[in-house]
């Protein structure tokens, strides 16, 4: 059983509405995945499907509560989610970027 996810591709897209009309097509979209911009929201738009975005905060590391010290409980997918290691967490925590955004988020929260 593979780990990783199906994501459709524009071609996929295309092939499949050909055959019986898509109504949407529901993929992850965040800052951190942005991926869908490059050839599947410009398919989706030309054919007339709908979006369906999953994981606007980056499957809860967006929202500022999760760093390098952050343990999951053994069920969670996020333990053999690569993006989600130890040590990409503490990577991605020491980037300029990281550390602005915190901030504003931080702040977002305080005065919200």
């Amino acid at each position: 059983m593979s780990t990783r996810p199906f994501r459709a591709g524009a071609q996929t897209i295309r092939r499949a509405h050909a055959v019986q009309p898509v109504t949407a097509v529901q993929s992850e979209y965040s800052l951190w995945w942005r991926r869908p911009e490059e050839d599947v929201l410009p398919t989706l738009e030309k054919l007339g499907i709908g979006f369906v975005p999953f994981s606007p905060l980056g499957k809860g590391f967006l929202t500022g509560k999760i760093d390098e010290n952050t343990t999951f409980d053994k069920s969670d997918f996020r333990n053999i989610v690569p993006r989600f290691t130890q040590e990409a967490r503490y990577l991605d925590s020491q980037t300029p970027c990281h550390s602005q955004w915190r901030a504003q988020s931080a702040s977002c929260r305080r005065d919200c």
